[in-house]
């Protein structure tokens, strides 16, 4: 069996996991020899001292600055612009927030490493937009559609001093936004003079789509315009083209969230902004667009535009491509959507009335207007109806270099960055009285150089979480924060057993409710927890190469591995393979792992390869010889009467984590029943296996008597714990039941510290 190095990406032990394992394999199995005493490493390292040079601390910047592409700005600062050597010229304080974007997009000429002269080319050409120094810029300012920059689109902020919400002043795409307008109409402060100033009307969205050019509008008086590109009749999830696609709705498969949030993936607004919402499908107090009508003057266009935002009447675009009502009504998207009819909620004005209520086909194309998402400060508190229900959270970097007794090396870099490498942690909470917004939330810490693997200064890492907008009354419920990097973090190697502890390496605060109470996030480096038999061969092969991470339940205090024993997210021979990732469904077959007979060792018999949630082979066959030292890894079934593979019974075999038949890593058991009964015992319903705040996330793996059954369905963990001749376990498919069975069946099993 070859054992594969890998490149790991950034992984979290509490929820979601990561994308991005590069495999290899072409190295030979590791061989079997005594642990050495002297475990000295050689761990090509580059000086720590020399980092500070100016040499090298220009070469950390362009590193920085070419690797930071992503949908958020860039975290350089014009104090590290101005290390850069031989220095930059006519930087502006000014157009820091301009320089971020533009370093933050793909399609602008920044390499990776950056240059020097790409650097300074950024500066000269943002300098040269002379632009306000509270400009806000088009999400896809600079990204290309269709070979052009066909949004260089710029807003400036407009708050309603009576709600305190900050939205843009004008529609996305309005001619007054455009740099590129040229009819000399661009004047970023300028709103809409009247109703039908079609210099304000600006673009014509479809609901939840990208801004790829579909939407983009030439305005040539208040009732004329055309679209600046065509349109088609075939719908597409993800569009190639600029094409308005004339559906009912322009995509092959609905999607509710593409436009939920600020962190949305085809969120039109610009960064820090997104569509106002409408979490309760109602006109009240949480309807954002309901709450701004209500100090309008009056609820009608003429309130409209004597309101703070002066929003004008572009009409819309019905469904066949024709534009109809321009210049009369005014038709907005929100970000929400209407459950029943499975169209895009919104804000309709015309002469005699606004309301917010409105809904429309999502492939009908109508304007956009962006609201500021709420932002805390570093040291705020929670709205008063929301608590954080826990105050110690941790992420688990995995990586290790251990080549003693392994031949070759262990080897495994773990990364962060704020790519696909992204720390995602699940964060529990608990609202009542009523639905409430939860403000967006970010805070740094810069990761010491002696924690990274190549002596890297001034990586900052930060915790955040998006604005989250509907967050109705309940417990046990989760959002999702992040962990990333300002440049790409490669975790120190540690070894396996020398280093088990882990090495912290950041810690965030973050608050937990309206009292100023606060919580902590540790990001650790973990060497993983290896199987017990890693480096032991069964049946003449390196069958048992898996590797774990634990999570602390905050039920009991007590700390479980994180997946079954032989998921394939810990198998490093497997393409899954993802060690802090978790089930993301309780059929999800990357999680289901082995299937043990009670008490019998990890001599391959219990080895599954999954295909499917519901469809899963034995490695070995199977058997109906019985035998205390089974010689084979066959599973043992029979039809006798005690249903046992062994010949003479034995309680013990799991008793202890010493006992020679432990199936659990060093330090772990099989837990006994009372342990696992008290962690499920806490789930509010079967259904609730998978979310927070069951940190286990045990998936459904079904059970073997004979042939595996109800994978996908049915989960099935043995206990430590003997009854009688059978054994305990614990079941769970619409209910939850403790129980006890033939020591013969397969059943999954999963670990707890002993």
């Amino acid at each position: 069996m070859n054992i594969k190095q890998n490149t790991l990406a950034a992984l979290l032990v509490l929820g979601i996991g990561m994308s991005g394992c590069n495999n290899s394999d072409n190295n030979p199995a590791p061989q079997i020899e005594d642990k050495k005493a002297d475990k000295n490493k050689t761990i090509p390292t580059p000086p720590v001292e020399n980092n500070d040079t100016d040499e090298n601390r220009t070469a950390t910047i362009l590193g920085n600055i070419g690797s930071q592409h992503s949908n958020h700005n860039s975290t350089i600062t014009v104090a590290q612009l101005r290390e850069i050597t031989p220095a930059l010229s006519n930087i502006d304080d000014r157009y820091l927030n301009i320089y971020q974007r533009y370093i933050a997009s793909a399609d602008t000429n920044i390499s990776s490493p950056a240059t020097v002269d790409e650097v300074q080319s950024m500066i000269d050409e943002v300098n040269d937009f002379n632009l306000p120094t509270n400009a806000i810029l088009d999400r896809s300012f600079f990204k290309k559609t269709n070979g052009a920059f066909e949004h260089r689109f710029v807003y400036l902020p407009v708050e309603n001093t009576t709600t305190g919400r900050t939205w843009l002043n004008n529609n996305l795409g309005a001619e007054y936004a455009d740099t590129n307008n040229s009819n000399g109409n661009f004047n970023p402060a300028q709103q809409a003079t009247a109703s039908n100033d079609y210099k304000a009307y600006g673009s014509l969205f479809q609901w939840g789509r990208k801004a790829d050019g579909h939407e983009l509008f030439d305005w040539t008086g208040a009732t004329a315009g055309t679209a600046k590109h065509g349109d088609t009749d075939v719908t597409n999830d993800n569009p190639s083209d600029s094409l308005f696609i004339k559906q009912r709705n322009w995509r092959v498969t609905p999607n509710d969230t593409l436009w939920a949030s600020e962190s949305s993936a085809n969120n039109v607004c610009p960064v820090g902004y997104r569509l106002p919402l409408d979490p309760n499908g109602a006109d009240d107090g949480e309807n954002e667009f309901a709450v701004e009508i209500n100090t309008w003057s009056s609820k009608d266009v003429n309130g409209s535009m004597s309101s703070d935002l002066k929003l004008p009447s572009a009409g819309f675009r019905w469904i066949n491509g024709n534009r109809d009502y321009t210049a009369s009504y005014g038709v907005y998207w929100g970000g929400s959507v209407d459950g029943n009819s499975g169209r895009g909620r919104g804000l309709a004005t015309h002469p005699n009335s606004a309301t917010p209520l409105d809904t429309t086909l999502r492939g009908a194309g109508s304007s956009v207007r962006c609201i500021k998402q709420f932002t805390m400060e570093e040291n705020a508190s929670l709205p008063a109806n929301i608590k954080i229900d826990w105050t110690s959270l941790e992420a688990n970097v995995v990586s290790i270099y251990d080549n003693t007794p392994y031949t070759p090396a262990i080897d495994i870099q773990g990364v962060i960055d704020s790519g696909p490498n992204t720390v995602t942690i699940e964060i529990p909470y608990t609202v009542e009285n009523n639905t409430t917004t939860l403000p967006a939330y970010s805070t740094t810490y810069t990761i010491d150089a002696a924690d990274t693997e190549d002596g890297v200064a001034d990586i900052v890492a930060t915790f955040s979480w998006s604005e989250q907008s509907n967050l109705k009354v309940g417990k046990d419920r989760v959002f999702n924060a992040t962990i990333t990097t300002s440049a790409t973090y490669n975790a120190k190697k540690l070894d396996a057993e020398d280093d088990r502890a882990g090495r912290t390496v950041a810690t965030f605060n973050y608050p937990t409710d309206d009292a100023g109470s606060t919580g902590t996030v540790t990001l650790k480096v973990i060497p993983g927890i290896l199987d017990r038999n890693f480096n032991v061969q069964t049946n003449g092969e390196y069958q048992h190469q898996f590797i774990y991470a634990s999570v602390t339940s905050h039920v009991t205090g007590r700390v479980w591995l994180n997946n079954n024993l032989g998921a394939d997210y810990a198998d490093m021979n497997n393409s899954a393979f993802n060690p802090t990732q978790q089930a993301t469904a309780i059929d999800d077959y990357k999680a289901y792992g082995s299937s043990f007979q009670w008490g019998r060792k990890a001599d391959g018999h219990e080895l599954i390869n999954w295909i499917s949630s519901t469809e899963g082979t034995r490695k070995y066959g199977r058997t109906g010889i019985r035998a205390d030292e089974p010689s084979n890894p066959l599973f043992i079934w029979g039809e006798d009467i005690r249903h046992d593979w062994r010949v003479n019974q034995d309680d013990t075999l799991w008793a202890s984590e010493s006992n020679p038949n432990n199936v659990c890593p060093v330090g772990y058991k099989v837990p006994e029943d009372l342990k696992l009964t008290k962690e499920i015992k806490h789930w509010s319903s079967a259904d609730s296996k998978i979310v927070a705040p069951n940190v286990l996330k045990l998936p459904a793996a079904g059970m073997e008597s004979g042939q595996i059954i109800d994978a996908g369905e049915l989960g099935v963990y043995w206990s430590s714990t003997p009854m009688g001749s059978r054994a305990m376990y614990t079941k769970f498919l619409f209910d939850i039941m403790f129980s006890n069975w033939y020591r013969d069946g397969g059943r999954s099993v999963r670990c707890i510290k002993d």
